[in-house]
């Protein structure tokens, strides 16, 4: 078993443990999760910026999700690194979406109204 398996969650248990106290934290670019919507529950920490988080998320459950989940088990594998209980969401906003989790932010696409 790898070490980013063992350390992984599903998308179904990281959206109950986000609403039972612990932290779901998004690492994808804005634009990104503007395309595909966030996951409801989640807080937005671009990847690039995680470092700069690392002791507010000391001392919470966290849960990493990106896209596919590729980026989110090395941003959770950092993390653990630094000391902070981190899991990645195995499947990223793809599996989450597929399970039918709830989404934030999505764009929806307007429909012109016709004058009658």
């Amino acid at each position: 078993m790898s070490l980013f398996a063992r350390h992984g969650a599903s998308v179904a248990a990281a959206y109950e443990a986000a609403g039972d106290g612990g932290v779901l934290i998004d690492v994808r670019p804005s634009r990104e999760r503007k395309a595909d919507g966030a996951p409801n529950r989640g807080r937005h920490v671009p990847l690039e910026r995680l470092d700069s988080h690392v002791d507010r998320l000391r001392g919470n459950e966290v849960y990493v999700i990106c896209r596919s989940g590729r980026r989110s088990a090395h941003a959770a594998a950092a993390l653990r690194q630094q000391g902070v209980d981190a899991k990645n969401v195995k499947g990223g906003i793809i599996a989450w979406k597929r399970q039918g989790l709830p989404l934030a932010g999505l764009r929806t696409t307007r429909t012109r109204r016709t004058k009658r």
